[in-house]
């Protein structure tokens, strides 16, 4: 595959470290797919990590044109962990898309992004920011729980998401943050 072909590959919560994630009998498991994801170059096409239903852990990524998906709209859940984001693209990183999560109980904001020209799409957010089983109602800004947030860029797109139930400050925190110049 060269560096600049477009791959598709599976997650599973049955996967295996030792399979190749072509096809979703030999899915990756999050581990494998969190190691591959977030190392090599990225491509100028779009990768694409379709996810089965099931439920995991947090996700972190740091490369640009990844595709992140549900196989079946909300089927596959994040149930965050601690003092992580649901699913958070790191600084700078451009032209991703989220699609068709479930988001429960995430320990701070459900998606974050913080790119140009990402895509966040029918995805199920709820109770985003109080994952934390410590968690109170607070004026102190300890806890954040946006549905989604991103910050400072442009070309962000949110499409058809549902998100409810979020935040700890209810007169700081927003199902939807956007802070960028378009």
């Amino acid at each position: 595959v060269s560096a600049n072909a477009a791959t598709t590959n599976y997650v599973s919560v049955s996967g295996a470290g030792a399979a190749d994630g072509t096809s979703e009998a030999n899915a990756w498991s999050q581990a494998t797919f969190l190691s591959s994801a977030t190392s090599g170059a990225s491509t100028n096409d779009r990768n694409w990590y379709l996810f089965a239903a099931g439920t995991y852990g947090s996700i972190s990524l740091g490369l640009s044109n990844i595709a992140v998906q549900s196989i079946q709209k909300g089927r596959a859940e994040i149930v965050g962990t601690a003092a992580s984001f649901g699913i958070r693209w790191l600084d700078g990183y451009k032209g991703n898309l989220i699609r068709g999560f479930r988001l429960r109980s995430t320990y701070l904001t459900g998606i974050k992004v913080n790119g140009d020209y990402n895509t966040i799409m029918d995805n199920f957010i709820d109770n985003a920011g109080r994952g934390d089983p410590l968690w109170v109602t607070n004026n102190t800004g300890t806890f954040t729980g946006q549905g989604i947030e991103a910050h400072g860029f442009i070309g962000t797109s949110i499409i058809r998401n549902r998100i409810r139930n979020n935040g700890a400050r209810v007169n700081l925190d927003h199902g939807i943050y956007v802070a960028g110049t378009t």
